[in-house]
């Protein structure tokens, strides 16, 4: 008999934007649909976890582009050739299929590619033009035709095995480690080791604008690094790459950024076991704990408005 899953407490830098902006949604997505997946579990439990993992048109195409680049970097990781004109019509025919997919709602009766499983906007009839979905793909292409025309292949190719440290580690075990006794998920989209003086690189890929949480991540994943590979924070150096636009913007491990990190850790993981009955075992509090935002911005792209507006 396998061993049974356990809804076990961990934290991330997209947990902790959840439960800050709406709480109902935090608990719809982490605690009442768990268990969801199963074959006898009931029709809402069903229902929830089916929504729950619907993205937007904006996070299917950021998505995609790190796919992309994920695929290509673990390609010339095991010294195989990429031919980016191949990676760019693949990847429009994953768009096309995964449109096709969404709009006739078929994660509901259908097992999806696992980055993928349907977009909010199909699923609540949203108002969205063509040329608004267009401009999904438009993002991809252009982002991914910078990132071969860019220095990143070549950097790459020139990398030695032992240089390569970690290329956005999809596998549930390897993308986490364990930071003041809680699991942690922040595994950086591309890290390697500098041949010239030995110093780490740590690289997100971002296909939006700049962020305040942007920061946040860095260090997450250069702590991430420091765990899992034993580099010192000093002995790295971070940066986020904007794929829309080619701007590189470096962002320092300062002893105040990890600071600020430890501290918005310690606040975000404290709130969250706060509406814990049963902390140990991260058994949440009954559902009136976890209020609703009432924020039309936020509820306009929620994956769970119709069981929010039943219940």
């Amino acid at each position: 008999m396998g061993k049974s899953l356990v809804n076990e407490f961990t934290w991330s830098i997209s947990r902790h934007q959840k439960f800050a902006e709406c709480r109902r949604a935090y608990w719809f997505h982490y605690y009442r649909s768990w268990g969801g997946w199963e074959p006898d579990a009931p029709a809402w439990k069903r229902e929830l976890y089916v929504l729950k993992q619907l993205g937007n048109r904006f996070t299917w195409a950021g998505s995609i582009a790190h796919a992309a680049i994920r695929g290509t970097l673990n390609a010339i990781r095991a010294r195989r050739p990429v031919d980016p004109e191949r990676v760019l019509q693949r990847v429009h025919r994953v768009m096309r299929q995964d449109f096709v997919s969404s709009r006739e709602k078929r994660q509901w009766r259908d097992t999806i590619r696992r980055d993928f499983n349907g977009l909010v906007e199909h699923e609540y009839a949203d108002a969205v033009t063509s040329e608004a979905w267009h401009r999904a793909w438009l993002t991809v292409r252009g982002a991914l035709q910078w990132f071969f025309d860019s220095r990143w292949p070549g950097l790459a190719q020139s990398l030695r095995s032992e240089d390569w440290l970690e290329v956005d580690n999809q596998q549930l075990g390897e993308a986490s480690h364990r930071f003041r006794g809680v699991k942690v998920f922040s595994v950086p989209d591309f890290a390697y080791r500098n041949q010239s003086d030995g110093s780490v690189q740590v690289i997100e890929w971002k296909t939006g604008e700049s962020a305040r949480s942007h920061e946040t991540q860095l260090v997450g994943s250069a702590l991430f690094i420091e765990s899992r590979h034993g580099a010192a924070l000093p002995a790295m150096r971070a940066s986020v790459v904007f794929l829309s636009t080619g701007v590189e913007q470096p962002m320092p491990l300062s002893t105040a950024a990890v600071a600020r990190f430890h501290g918005l850790f310690s606040s975000s993981v404290g709130s969250m076991r706060s509406v814990l009955r049963n902390p140990s075992k991260n058994v949440p509090l009954d559902e009136d704990a976890f209020p609703r935002a009432l924020n039309p911005a936020v509820c306009a792209r929620c994956p769970f408005r119709r069981p929010c507006r039943e219940a």
